[in-house]
This record gives structure tokens, C-alpha cells and sequence, in this order.
């Protein structure tokens, strides 16, 4: 669907839930709220891993090759895309004394879990097992390792949504950029994200009805 497409149902759908009808809502409110929307929505699959409905986040769905790698004999570091808001699923491989370019497993900790991890036996980073705990933290991916480096980490990311701009930031009816191009999501993921959105603004206007196109959020796909 095109942001001209978006903005549409967006308009007919706070007006099948309003008080009154011929809500009017700016061009530039709305590509704040549909930008806030498809951030949330994001975040609400990330956050149930339902396999039914991360498919929809294929789109947004980034490979991507960490190569610039930082750090001392105890941790390694890699930096995050500048457009990652999610996380998808990692590897990496590693070089030590006795082995070159191994294929490491990685697998997630909690930061105040870091201590316990490097101080146990079965737990802590291993290049003879091909293993080492990571987490995500400030911009970084922080891999925990023992006399060991890592070569590169080969990273499966959701990036940001496309954002809905106008041409004109300081008008705002001003028409959408990019106006004929879809954004990114299919319909039914789109319909879901105008529906957070136009939650929003009726709970922002203080519309007691918002809660209906809440309750079509939360519904199964």
C-alpha cells in the first residue's frame, strides 16, 4: 500500500470509531502516528515470536556481515547496524591458537548474568565447544570469549520500517514523498499497524471508544 493509500484507510477507519463523522486529521500527524504505529507493531511480534506471525516481518528482514570487530581477551564487540531495531538470529566465527575461522554458536545471556557465565565451567565462552554468550547492549553486540577472536558475526536483523514523510516537513498538508511507492508490510500486517495508529489518536483526543480498534490489535492474524 502507498502512503496515499495508508492515509485513506487511516481516515475512514477513525471515522467508522468516532463520536462524530468527517474526522479531519493532518497529513503530518498522521505520518507521525503511522510512523509510531509501525514501530510498535514491530516490536508487539518481536516481543510474542509466534511463528505464525513473524512472517510478516519479512520485509524488514536484514542479513548482514560484521567484519569490524573490537575488544580484550575476555569480551569482543560489534556494532549494530544504524538501523536495527530487532533481533533476528546470529553466528560468528573465531580464530585462537589452535584453530582459524571456526564456526562459533552464540547464545543470548542477561547482562547481570555476565559474571556467573564466565565463572562456570559448563557455561562460560569455549572455542574448543564452539561456543560463547553474547548479548545486545548500548548499540553493541557484546560477545563474551576465552583467549579467543572473533573473525566476523554474521547477523539476521529486522531494521526499521519505512517511515511515511512529506514533502514539505513545514507544511503540514503538504503531499507524501515517495507517494507512489509501497511502504513496507502487506495489507493485513498494514491494516493492523492503521489500527494501532488510529487507537492512538482517539486515545490522544480522548475518544472513549479506542478501545475498539485496541481489541483489533491484540486479535490473531
Amino acid at each position: 500500500m502507498t502512503p496515499l493509500e495508508i492515509y485513506d484507510s487511516f481516515i475512514i477507519k477513525a471515522n467508522e470509531n468516532g463520536q462524530t463523522d468527517n474526522i479531519a486529521v493532518e497529513k503530518a500527524k498522521f505520518a507521525i502516528l503511522y510512523n509510531e504505529a509501525s514501530v510498535k507493531f514491530v516490536e508487539w511480534v518481536l516481543d510474542k515470536r509466534n511463528e505464525d506471525d513473524i512472517r510478516y516481518l519479512a520485509p524488514i528482514s536484514v542479513p548482514d556481515k560484521i567484519t569490524e570487530i573490537s575488544g580484550t581477551t575476555k569480551h569482543q564487540l560489534a556494532p549494530l547496524p544504524s538501523d536495527y531495531l530487532g533481533f533476528g538470529n546470529i553466528n560468528a566465527k573465531a580464530t585462537s591458537e589452535c584453530c582459524v575461522s571456526v564456526d562459533m554458536e552464540l547464545y543470548e545471556i542477561k547482562v547481570e548474568n555476565e559474571n556467573t557465565i564466565l565463572n562456570d565451567q559448563h557455561s562460560k565462552p569455549s572455542i574448543e565447544y564452539r561456543e560463547a554468550p553474547f548479548y545486545i547492549k548500548q548499540g553493541e553486540i557484546k560477545i563474551l570469549v576465552d583467549n579467543f577472536k572473533i573473525d566476523e558475526v554474521d547477523l539476521m536483523y529486522y531494521k526499521y520500517p519505512k517511515q511515511i514523510e512529506l514533502n514539505d516537513p513545514e507544511d503540514p498538508e503538504s503531499g507524501f514523498k515517495d507517494a507512489d511507492e509501497d511502504m513496507d508490510f502487506d495489507k493485513k500486517a498494514i491494516d493492523r499497524i492503521i489500527s494501532i495508529a488510529v487507537s492512538d489518536y482517539n486515545l490522544n483526543t480522548n475518544n472513549p471508544k479506542f478501545q475498539a480498534d485496541k481489541s483489533r490489535v491484540v486479535s490473531k492474524f
